[in-house]
């Protein structure tokens, strides 16, 4: 009868199969996990650059004009042109947020649009209990 090892008679796991052991780690619940009646009123981002082509455009003819105003007239017009548009179409876009009306091309509702819809339809309490 062959002799048994040490090895072979250990009671400790193998290293190598630690990858197998239940994890010890529970999930702690900080937070249930429940959606709120409402949203942040926080703004909508435009960070969108206004005018850019135009500016540039009036850039370079006063470089080609050695920044003489009165030889790049048609382009500063223009520049100011959009740029009355471009606060024009924001304070169109600000006064729609704050009618509740949709955002005009983003496919987006605003966030008073949004809580009125969430508060037609309330959240049924929670029956988490935290630890």
């Amino acid at each position: 009868m062959p002799k048994l090892s040490d090895v072979v008679c250990k009671t400790a796991p193998l290293r190598k199969f630690n990858n197998y052991k239940p994890n010890p780690y529970k999930y702690k619940i900080v937070l249930p996990p429940v959606l709120r009646d409402e949203v942040s009123n926080r703004g909508q981002k435009t960070n969108k650059a206004v005018c850019v082509q135009e500016m540039s455009t009036m850039m370079v003819c006063f470089k080609r004009n050695n920044y003489d105003e009165s030889l790049c007239h048609k382009e500063v017009t223009d520049f100011t042109k959009c740029v009355v548009n471009a606060k024009e179409a924001r304070r169109r876009q600000e006064q729609a947020i704050t009618e509740g009306k949709t955002l005009e091309g983003t496919g987006k509702q605003s966030a008073p649009v949004v809580n009125k819809l969430l508060s037609r339809y309330p959240q049924p309490k929670s029956h988490f209990y935290l630890e």
